[in-house]
């Protein structure tokens, strides 16, 4: 019977062997932790986080609302000022 590879697929049959249960939940675990780890700076680089947190850093301020709604305006404004082509 054919099963997916899953999180554990890399490993061969015979380091499943030699690993411990308890070692494989882990490798399992780290793994699945990686994944999370990414799959949340893809979220918060779509989401604007990430360039909010830049320009505070380059601009030395600190967050509050009216810091996120000058950041969002100024965004915005250049986005919208480019022209598209075709």
């Amino acid at each position: 019977m054919l099963r997916p590879a899953g999180v554990l697929g890399a490993l061969s049959q015979y380091a499943r062997a030699r690993l411990g249960r308890g070692e494989i939940r882990r490798l399992a675990m780290d793994r699945m932790k990686a994944f999370c780890a990414i799959l949340l700076g893809i979220l918060r680089e779509i989401g604007d986080e990430t360039a909010y947190d830049r320009h505070l850093a380059s601009h030395g301020r600190a967050h509050s609302a009216e810091e996120y709604r000058r950041f969002a305006e100024c965004r915005l404004r250049l986005k919208y000022q480019r022209a598209k082509c075709c």
